[in-house]
């Protein structure tokens, strides 16, 4: 990891320039025969915080298919770590706790945590996009002690299982509509060159990673369908975790009726020491957009999360700071 030399300004030009360079460095981390690919780029002047771990949606989840959305986190002060794992590391495991996870989320945990390990960072935060939410949530299962807050955006998991087909059509649907009003974006002048480049590339990429492991993809996309990983977050929030979500009210993939209605049946069992939905969800944004704006809309979508991950942090240091005094 590298941060600004002392010589470089804070102008937009100039920052460009300069992350254009940092962008290109990877670490690499070989386990079992896979690669695993790292990406740690931060700022000089770091805005106070762990560590952003940014999770993409499903694909390759290469840092070129969210590379906007980086620039935007580190323009913010932010400390970005990204990881390519393409199918995710193998791994045994005695930890019981695996055993509520679909297989490929699983995998996709793996490579996180040993590149967290390999970092030595102690906790992260983590934006968490799409699948890359139930991934975090799976993640914060497992490794609690490794994570402070969460942010989920157009995340799934938060609700039902749903057919796999029917998960499948959504995703096809909204590829489609994205595209169209993506393209009426552009025509508007509303797109920037580096947003553009994103959304070019992570469509490409993405019809070679399906094209490429088709079977593979049909598993991937049924792991996605089958997580119900709305389970953990009271077990998750009883670590002293931050919670927060970010969800778009267009959101054709996981519908927001179906996410708030799944949230606000997580109530009490009767155990008077449980925490109450309200306590466990430290925030729901409903965002105008559909599922996928973090991708075609970068600069505006991350700037939101970002947000939202600052008042998740002024809230934990207000909490200790009370505690402090008493």
């Amino acid at each position: 990891m590298e941060t600004f030399p002392n010589s470089l300004k804070s102008e937009k030009n100039t920052i460009e320039q300069w992350f254009e360079e940092e962008f290109k460095k990877r670490e690499t981390l070989n386990v079992s025969g896979e690669q695993i690919e790292i990406l740690d780029i931060a700022p000089k002047e770091l805005k106070q915080g762990a560590p952003v771990l940014f999770i993409s949606g499903y694909g390759d989840g290469s840092p070129e298919g969210r590379k906007t959305n980086i620039l935007e986190l580190v323009k913010q002060g932010r400390r970005v770590i990204a990881v390519k794992s393409p199918h995710g590391i193998d791994q045994k495991s005695d930890n019981p706790k695996t055993e509520n996870l679909r297989d490929s989320i699983l995998k996709q945990v793996n490579a996180i945590n040993l590149v967290l390990e390999k970092k030595g960072v102690g906790k992260v935060s983590v934006i968490g996009e799409s699948r890359g939410g139930i991934v975090t949530l799976a993640a914060a299962h497992l490794y609690p002690d490794k994570f402070e807050n969460l942010v989920l955006v157009d995340s799934g998991g938060l609700v039902k299982e749903i057919n796999t087909a029917l998960l499948g059509i959504r995703f096809l649907n909204t590829g489609i509509s994205e595209g169209k009003t993506f393209k009426e974006r552009e025509k508007a002048g509303l797109v920037s060159a580096l947003g553009k480049e994103q959304v070019e590339w992570g469509t490409k990429e993405f019809m070679k990673w399906v094209l490429k492991t088709p079977i593979l993809s049909t598993k991937e996309i049924n792991d996605i369908a089958k997580s119900e990983t709305y389970q953990f977050l009271r077990e998750i929030k009883n670590h002293g975790i931050g919670i927060s979500i970010v969800h778009g009210v267009d959101d054709k993939v996981f519908p927001m009726k179906d996410v708030q209605k799944n949230i606000s049946e997580q109530k009490k069992s009767g155990n008077p020491e449980e925490l109450q939905i309200s306590e466990i969800i430290d925030g729901f944004y409903s965002v105008e957009g559909g599922h996928g704006d973090l991708n075609t809309k970068p600069e505006q979508y991350t700037s939101a999360a970002e947000k939202v991950l600052t008042a998740l942090e002024n809230k934990q240091r207000s909490i200790k700071n009370s505690e402090v005094k008493n």
